[in-house]
């Protein structure tokens, strides 16, 4: 005859909580009325499972096996203060258990607490060194709770677990961005765009990389190619718009800021390029037009408007004090 045990294992649960349930009217010991409630689980009955579990855990002793089932029914049902306690009482009775700790992570990062998912996807790592998706989750977990350093961490070791973890390699590329570190940032970003040429976001990324090394014609082929296959861009319009600016071809900035105007008419950057790429034309009419639109949205603009050698012509015109009157004006 099986054991109740076994006929959970071998897919008869209902079996096991009819053997269950008599061995718990004979002896009231907390491990038989646990297993009644993991095999109750087990054959779909999870309300009637839980609370034989809750009450065994409420009376005596639940193992990790019990309190990780608990944990995981209060997350499916959205209690998620609940869940996680059980999930730590759980992991402090199975802290060896990969997927018990894992479970714990994925339970803060959803009860908005990264920085304590952090700590469990950590703990899972060491536990699974081999598995870069668990790097990935403490990479996005770190991010979210500061920790740059660990973050950018997590990602170098699931790459280099994984080469073709292009997630990783697309997080490394905005980890290296915010650092200001455009060849690693660049050389991330191509790893994707490489794979995966339609990875339009990772060629964003590889296109600001360009920008801040100032390789403006790679940048703005990178550019063109996403607007290729997605022609309202704002972001590559915009981008593009500056990258050719500073590349010297003030009337492809011109056009690409025209472009991005035509799909949001409120972007005062656009505005401030064409400006200062019609002072770079020498068209100071034209320059002070868009420079007007600049700073009636962006009023801030004005310090650049002041101080940048290109507009200098422009403010010499007694327009360009009208304007600055008025921009001032309370």
């Amino acid at each position: 005859m099986k054991s109740g045990d076994a006929l959970v294992v071998s897919g008869q649960a209902a079996g096991a909580v009819t053997r269950y349930r008599l061995a718990a009217r004979v002896k009231r010991l907390p491990l038989l009325h646990e297993k009644l409630g993991l095999a109750l689980v087990a054959s779909g009955s999870a309300a009637e499972g839980r609370a034989v579990l809750e009450k065994t855990a409420v009376e005596g002793d639940v193992s990790g096996a019990g309190l990780f089932t608990l944990g995981t029914l209060a997350r499916a049902d959205g209690k998620l203060d609940q869940a996680a306690q059980w999930l730590a009482q759980a992991a402090e009775k199975s802290p060896d258990q990969a997927d018990v700790v894992a479970a714990l992570g994925e339970v803060e990062f959803e009860r908005g607490h990264p920085a304590e998912a952090a700590a469990a996807f950590g703990r899972v790592a060491s536990f699974k060194p081999d598995f870069p998706k668990i790097y990935a989750r403490l990479g996005q977990a770190a991010l979210l709770s500061n920790q740059a350093d660990v973050a950018l961490d997590a990602f170098q070791r699931a790459v280099a677990v994984d080469p073709e973890f292009l997630d990783g390699h697309r997080a490394l590329a905005e980890l290296y961005l915010q650092g200001s570190r455009w060849v690693e940032a660049a050389a991330a970003a191509q790893v994707v765009v490489e794979k995966d040429p339609a990875q339009l976001a990772a060629r964003f990324l590889l296109a600001r990389a360009q920008a801040g090394m100032k390789a403006w014609k790679d940048a703005a082929a990178s550019l063109k190619q996403i607007l290729q296959a997605d022609p309202r861009s704002i972001e590559a319009w915009s981008l593009l718009a500056q990258v050719q600016y500073q590349g010297g071809s003030a009337r492809d900035a011109i056009a690409a800021a025209k472009q991005a105007l035509a799909i949001n008419a409120d972007l005062s950057d656009m505005y401030f390029i064409q400006a200062l790429a019609y002072g770079r034309l020498r068209q100071p009419a034209a320059a002070l037009a868009a420079l007007r639109d600049a700073l009636v949205r962006e009023p801030g603009l004005l310090a650049k408007a002041q101080s940048d050698p290109v507009l200098a012509s422009v403010r010499r015109t007694p327009q360009y004090k009208r304007l600055v009157k008025d921009i001032k004006a309370p």
